[in-house]
């Protein structure tokens, strides 16, 4: 096993020397080959992975949130590279789709018995996405969260953003088209799941399963702003789908334009007016624990 480790260093609110260390004296004690690579500057881990991909390494681990891991993930698309992932990030909803431990020495444990799965992932514009995408309040919030204003992580951190963009945000108008067809909402959000969660554990889409070959589409259409804080323990649990005014659609292909919204990427903001999501189906290798 030949591995590359790409490394956030400002990940785990730049605590990560302990973790580092642990990774080291963990596969020096089982005579596993790796490099170490740490990031300067943001989506320097997507030049990084690519490199690594022409090199002779079978496996890029990621450590930090799902941020490093978004960014490992393009550089390693299209190619015989596995993806694995340390976490140590502020929410790491990513690892919990996979059942990924947070202990450093479990999450090397598995890198060790390297059991793979191929899994979907996501493509918005020119940029692939793994987890969860979308446009609007979602994007705002995550915009907020990235700023690190409120010296917290996960959950906290986004319900805290969320608070903050609510006092000044309002809905949008959007176009939305599903393979083709075209539906017209005002809303507040359009949140696109290959896989089920975001923001710390919001389970906005939890219909979506990253091996289904299908992307799953939520709609929060226009409610008051107390509504929408209502609805956030429902969302949290994944039982926001009954409500009225929450529509859950499937498609391959989505194109969503607003005028003036964000979009976002596994959290990663993204400006623009019209926002193209597809399906890339069993794209990557990555190293889960055995069922």
């Amino acid at each position: 096993m030949q591995l590359k480790i790409i490394v956030n260093p400002t990940a785990h609110c730049g605590n990560i020397k302990r973790i580092i260390s642990n990774i080291k004296e963990f596969f020096k004690k089982n005579s596993v080959s790796y490099s170490i690579d740490y990031t300067t500057r943001p989506h320097e881990a997507t030049n990084l992975a690519a490199i690594a991909s022409q090199q002779d390494y079978d496996t890029v681990v990621a450590v930090g949130g799902d941020g490093t891991v978004n960014e490992v993930v393009n550089g390693i698309v299209n190619t015989d590279i596995t993806l694995a992932i340390i976490p140590a990030g502020a929410s790491n909803d990513f690892c919990k789709e996979l059942n990924i431990s947070r202990d450093v020495q479990n999450a090397c444990q598995l890198i060790l018995e390297a059991n793979k799965k191929k899994i979907d992932i996501g493509k918005v514009n020119d940029r692939y996405f793994i987890n969860v995408a979308g446009v609007g309040l979602d994007a705002q919030v995550s915009d907020v969260a990235n700023q690190g204003i409120f010296g917290t992580k996960g959950l906290l951190l986004y319900t805290a953003s969320l608070f903050k963009v609510l006092a000044k945000c309002k809905p949008s108008d959007f176009s939305i088209s599903l393979d083709g067809k075209v539906k017209r909402v005002r809303a507040w959000l359009v949140a696109v799941g290959n896989g089920k969660q975001y923001g710390g554990g919001m389970k906005i889409v939890p219909t979506a399963d990253i091996n289904d070959g299908m992307l799953d589409i939520c709609v929060i259409k226009d409610v008051h702003k107390l509504s929408v804080l209502y609805y956030l323990p429902l969302i949290i649990q994944g039982k926001h789908l009954s409500l009225s005014d929450v529509a859950i659609y499937r498609a391959k292909e989505i194109e969503v334009k607003a005028l003036g919204c964000l979009g976002h990427v596994d959290g990663e903001v993204l400006k623009g007016d019209v926002f193209k999501f597809s399906l890339v189906p069993d794209a990557i290798d990555v190293i889960v624990p055995n069922d």
